[in-house]
């Protein structure tokens, strides 16, 4: 891989803690062979993991004079305006309901975080143990982490943690129950069996 000097300008969701956005700059520049760094939604290069189409939606209804930001492998958690889209390059979606809800034909789809096995080897031996990845805004209910903490049966996993060590911790489990995307895609990476937990009122996507 040809290594490059020049950053390249990422977004990503900075206002709350969250592996999966750790996770992104990982994979963008694991993958593009330069170094990263974060950058407003209106100057990013490129936006990757998460669901931030909604932010780019709302920043990217004029053409920026700069030119068009590159969309690899992003979604939403709500219908948004499809007009933004050609002000931006979308080389990849996170699949075919965020095609669909903008009226998108492409039938190229995935989430960079599939790669997190490739950016984060050598995980620790897998143990016969069950893993819960928490969505980040279920971390701050103190009631419910006491509870689980509780629970011997259960390795809470925290989002907040550094990325690798939440990439190790969940591939070293047998299984993971998680309310975060994050902790499903990344389990799926590293082919541990996995389980979606309804997060409550929090963002289902």
């Amino acid at each position: 891989m040809v290594q490059r000097s020049d950053a390249l300008r990422l977004f990503w969701w900075k206002a709350k803690p969250n592996f999966g956005d750790a996770l992104s700059s990982l994979v963008v520049a694991h993958m593009s062979g330069r170094p990263v760094v974060h950058a407003h939604v209106k100057d990013a290069d490129l936006i990757a993991l998460g669901s931030l189409l909604r932010v780019v939606s709302r920043n990217h209804q004029k053409l920026r004079a700069s030119g068009k930001p590159w969309i690899w492998g992003s979604g939403m958690m709500a219908k948004v305006d499809p007009g933004f889209v050609k002000n931006v390059e979308v080389t990849l979606l996170r699949g075919p309901v965020s095609a669909g809800l903008l009226k998108l034909k492409i039938t190229k789809f995935g989430d960079p975080g599939l790669l997190a096995d490739v950016v984060v080897p050598n995980p620790p031996a897998r143990e016969d143990r069950v893993g819960l990845v928490l969505h980040h805004e279920q971390v701050q209910d103190e009631a419910l982490i006491q509870r689980l903490q509780a629970d011997a049966a259960v390795d809470l996993i925290d989002p907040r943690e550094d990325v690798r060590e939440v990439c190790h911790k969940i591939a070293s489990c047998s299984h993971v129950y998680s309310s975060s995307l994050h902790g499903l895609i990344v389990a799926d990476s590293y082919g541990v069996a996995n389980t979606w937990v309804d997060p409550g009122d929090h963002p289902r996507l």
